[in-house]
């Protein structure tokens, strides 16, 4: 799976929706299936003293420092960085939604916690990820033609499957 992430939370005001429409899909045994994970039952779930610890806490999404966390190689050239202009911007680990509940926002740009050191905010960042990432926060989409799937950007976190073969495409 690829690594998951909320979609433009490297912008300092993300979408607040996605959608995805299966216009050509592949057989199931194929892969690129889309998985998610709702993050406000994340968040309902952390212990007291983690929700404690992230609650004034703000991460720092970084568009480049998240293309190399989710594989990308060698270093960036300033062309790139030209090309792609987006500063660093800071966002809330936890994000209140209009009904008053409580989401964690992270995902692959999430590069760093203001105020802490490189080795502690990414240490926190990778532990709530793991959490995050557990099995059973995880709903699959296995994609049939036609499917249309939208999500709130501000309280969902996806990724992509593999697909197993070059004769399918996304």
């Amino acid at each position: 799976t690829e690594r998951f992430h909320t979609d433009s939370s490297f912008h300092s005001l993300p979408t607040k929706w996605s959608a995805l429409l299966g216009q050509q899909t592949p057989p199931p045994e194929a892969g690129g299936d889309t998985c998610f994970i709702d993050t406000r039952a994340v968040y309902d779930d952390l212990s007291p003293a983690m929700t404690a610890k992230i609650a004034d806490l703000v991460g720092i999404h970084d568009f480049w420092k998240g293309r190399q966390k989710g594989g990308l190689k060698g270093e960036v050239t300033e062309q790139e960085r030209r090309a792609f202009p987006f500063p660093p911007v800071e966002h809330p680990l936890v994000r209140v939604m209009p009904n008053g509940r409580k989401a964690l926002y992270l995902g692959g740009h999430a590069a760093g916690v203001k105020g802490m050191s490189d080795d502690e905010g990414n240490a926190l960042l990778d532990e709530l990820y793991a959490f995050a990432t557990q099995p059973k926060y995880i709903y699959r989409h296995r994609w049939r033609q036609h499917d249309l799937t939208i999500w709130d950007n501000r309280c969902t976190m996806h990724a992509a499957t593999p697909l197993l073969s070059d004769a399918y495409k996304r």
